[in-house]
């Protein structure tokens, strides 16, 4: 799965709205949302949001990871960068894809919101940083795989990386039988 393809997928993300004013149904190729009614809660991919937020028909119900799971993410996944991975809260990397999304446009010049968004960009990364490390470890030992812990994007990581090293591992081992 490459990255484009993730980006497209989490642009395609489904995300909660609440109507700001009575929506009519909308209608394009391969996609219909319902007529809405004010103040009601609907779902919309997370590309048409961004368009009905700015055309001031909806604002975001939810908005991604909250302050809760970034925190608790972060922690357990620096607490213990050494160990197995851990769950992470179900489509992780397309709500923090939401999140890092929605922040960047909320920065608008104010330079706390600019701090806030550079530490959460960093808590990212720090978070992919044990993420890779955890998965390079399972992939490159010869140990079955505790199904349900690695997100979709990381379980293609693992299947990538595990091929390439017992094909590596496969060819070496011939070395010894010559």
């Amino acid at each position: 799965m490459s990255v484009d393809l993730n980006l497209l997928e989490y642009e395609n993300t489904p995300i909660k709205l609440v109507a700001l004013r009575k929506t009519p149904k909308i209608e394009t190729p391969g996609l219909t949302i319902e007529e809405v009614d004010e103040r009601k809660e609907f779902s919309a991919p997370f590309w048409v949001a961004g368009v009905l937020v700015e055309a001031g028909l909806a604002k975001y119900g939810e908005e991604g990871l909250t302050t809760e799971e970034w925190t608790s993410t972060h922690f357990k996944e620096r607490f213990n960068p050494g160990g197995p991975p851990g769950a992470l809260p179900k489509d992780f990397y397309a709500k923090a894809y939401i999140s890092l999304t929605l922040a960047a446009k909320a920065v608008g010049g104010d330079a706390t919101k600019a701090e806030q968004i550079n530490r959460l960009h960093a808590r990212f990364r720090e978070i992919i940083d044990s993420r890779v490390g955890k998965v390079t470890r399972i992939a490159t030992t010869e140990t079955a795989l505790q199904p349900g812990i690695l997100q979709p994007e990381e379980q293609a990581f693992y299947q990538e990386l595990e091929h390439l090293v017992s094909e590596w591992r496969r060819d070496i081992r011939r070395l010894s039988t010559r």
